[in-house]
């Protein structure tokens, strides 16, 4: 799996901290399913356990689900995830 970004000087400032709109950590979490309802629940698991400290999208794939999280400490990020973990 390959993790892309992009990197333009010419449509971010690099040197300064917030290169995601101000947030300072980011997170990655794979979900393994392949069970389609499966998904369904945890998607909506992962949407109702979101805190305020963190934004998240979660992309549905073949065989699981793929949660990507921009929070400010990477305690944030962290409890996030294993908040989710142990709901799965």
């Amino acid at each position: 799996m390959a993790d892309h970004t992009l990197l333009d000087p010419s449509w971010f400032a690099y040197d300064t901290p917030g290169l995601w709109n101000n947030y300072t950590h980011n997170g990655l979490l794979y979900l393994y399913t392949s069970d389609g309802e499966q998904k369904s629940r945890w998607i909506q698991m992962i949407r109702d356990k979101k805190p305020d400290q963190v934004e998240a999208g979660c992309s549905e794939c073949r065989q699981g689900i793929l949660l990507r999280v921009l929070g400010k400490s990477g305690d944030a990020v962290y409890d996030y995830f294993e908040d989710i973990v142990r709901e799965v």
